[in-house]
């Protein structure tokens, strides 16, 4: 869980994250907020890459762009896709994403607290798949899914 640093209403974000998501003060409130909006219409999931590492993702998607660009304010980092469009009688849409372990170990370490049952153990179900290396690339630095795991 991130330290509190300051007021009681800010949050340093851990140090094991980019260096300049390191460094940025968060506030309390904002992450209380953005946390019951993820709870509502986030979620957490994994793509394959190309290298045949999986990546962990978090994601929000509403047809309120206020709303995600508060969300984006809130956390600090990621990117917002938009407007998307769904189909031609459909509102149009924007996505917030953040991708790769670092990112997401850190949007569950902030929402933790005010995460449901389910997407708790969605979120540990992800970090335990992209947190697991290779028998055979053990200091390569490179993670894979529990199933390429076991075929090694």
């Amino acid at each position: 869980m991130p330290r509190f640093v300051g007021s009681k209403n800010s949050i340093k974000v851990p140090t094991n994250v980019d260096a300049a998501i390191s460094k940025m003060i968060i506030n309390r409130e904002e992450i209380i907020w953005a946390a019951g909006l993820f709870e509502g219409e986030g979620c957490f999931t994994t793509s394959k890459l190309s290298s045949g590492r999986i990546e962990a993702n978090v994601n929000i998607v509403s047809t309120d762009k206020d709303v995600v660009e508060r969300f984006y304010r809130a956390i600090g980092f990621g990117a917002i896709q938009g407007p998307l469009r769904g189909g031609e009688d459909r509102k149009p849409c924007w996505r917030w994403r953040a991708a790769g372990f670092e990112k997401f170990q850190t949007i569950v370490a902030f929402f933790w607290p005010w995460l449901g049952e389910r997407r708790r153990a969605r979120a540990a179900e992800i970090l335990n798949i992209t947190n697991t290396r290779c028998p055979a690339e053990r200091g390569t630095g490179r993670f894979c899914s529990i199933k390429d795991c076991v075929k090694t």
